[in-house]
């Protein structure tokens, strides 16, 4: 498969749409916390990485991926905290999407015709 964006822009991609939409501020309202290691930021930026590279968890320990073979378990410690909400971190950064992308100038308008 092609890519569409050359090799090393493909890397920064992912890092300017999380710096762009304030992927950090947005867990830490999600109650996305870690004591140590990694941060929940990061964490993501590598679970985004898999699914834009369309790889698995299983595909990049069996390329022998430092990054990941050395983040699985604090990865999946990060995915299944049942203090992490999920939902309102989706609600907000389908919010934060759709506000950027929506021009200035458009307004909804509601009319009712009885």
């Amino acid at each position: 498969m092609n890519n569409i964006v050359p090799g090393h822009e493909q890397q920064k991609a992912p890092d300017s749409f999380f710096s762009r939409l304030k992927f950090g501020t947005m867990l830490k309202q999600c109650n996305f916390n870690k004591r140590s290691g990694m941060s929940s930021l990061e964490l993501l930026k590598l679970i985004f990485s898999l699914i834009f590279t369309h790889k698995s968890w299983s595909q990049a320990l069996s390329s022998n991926d430092p990054v990941a073979t050395s983040k699985k378990d604090a990865a999946c410690r990060f995915l299944a905290n049942p203090n992490s909400n999920w939902e309102k971190l989706l609600l907000l950064a389908a919010v934060k999407i759709i506000t950027k992308i929506r021009r200035p100038q458009e307004r909804v308008v509601w009319t009712h015709s009885y």
